[in-house]
């Protein structure tokens, strides 16, 4: 599809998948389309999770559906256009992490987290692509991280995912664009430490305070609407791209570890969703 793209996304009467909704970013980001009136419809692994999250949003108004979903399982999710129907707005959330020295952590932990963050992901965007670039406007959101741009000591296959994310993102980006897709717009999200369970006693870096799930959550519909590429924060994050593309490797390594993020993930304590 070819022509001129309106400025903006109206969300009102469009409808989203969120993996991963049940609690944290997916949440608040399912609230915050409600706010729009975008309908959504909130997946997630676990089911007393995902059942409380959807009796929160109906409360607050709008449509909500749930939908009780388990993103590594090939047939489960091969099946959502069949369960799912029509969907403008898919949101790529569900993640998981396991911290600790890479030689501490057993082999299987960290391939569960690979299979979660990464070949999830790739697999829910392969099922449900084909009906996004049906759609008159199409938007994909992809959960990524600061670690998309720099190691994570202590939480390596984590960084690993990111990194995958965001090379994979920019690559079905272009793809679209040389096939004439460009109506399905990608958004990249690169926050640092957010406020959920999930990174729990991980330490925030220095200059910087832990990002809200709704603070983010309005930055991430608010790039949706407005079309835009990437959504990276605090400001820390915002720069860490141009720092890494001038500055020698040995100061870049200096200035991670004097704010701090070299052995942010020694005190994690968070739960392995």
């Amino acid at each position: 599809m070819v022509g001129i793209l309106p400025v903006a996304m109206q969300l009102k009467g469009k409808r989203a998948f969120i993996t991963g909704g049940a609690r944290g970013i997916g949440l608040a980001v399912a609230a915050e389309l409600l706010d729009r009136d975008c309908a959504v419809v909130i997946s997630d692994v676990e089911a007393s999770a995902l059942e409380a999250a959807e009796d929160t949003l109906r409360a607050a108004g709008g449509t909500v559906e749930a939908l009780q979903l388990d993103v590594t399982d090939p047939v489960a999710v091969d099946a959502l256009p069949d369960r799912l129907g029509e969907i403008d707005i898919l949101v790529n959330n569900a993640g998981t992490v396991r911290g600790g020295a890479f030689l501490d952590v057993h082999p299987d932990d960290h391939a569960r987290v690979i299979q979660v963050n990464l070949e999830g992901l790739m697999r829910v965007t392969h099922a449900l692509l084909a009906g996004l670039i049906a759609r008159p406007e199409a938007a994909i959101v992809n959960l990524a991280s600061a670690a998309g741009f720099v190691g994570l000591p202590f939480a390596g296959p984590y960084a690993a995912t990111k990194w995958g994310v965001l090379g994979f993102g920019e690559s079905l980006r272009l793809e679209l664009l040389e096939t004439g897709h460009r109506h399905v717009r990608l958004t990249h999200v690169c926050p640092s430490y957010v406020d959920t369970e999930l990174f729990k006693g991980a330490a925030v870096l220095k200059s910087t305070r832990r990002l809200t799930p709704s603070g983010l959550a309005r930055k991430v519909v608010r790039a949706v609407e407005r079309k835009q590429l990437w959504v990276r924060t605090p400001w820390l994050v915002a720069v860490t791209p141009a720092l890494r593309g001038i500055l020698p490797q040995g100061l870049t390594d200096r200035i991670l570890r004097a704010s701090g993020a070299t052995r942010s993930m020694l005190p994690w304590r968070g739960r392995e969703q």
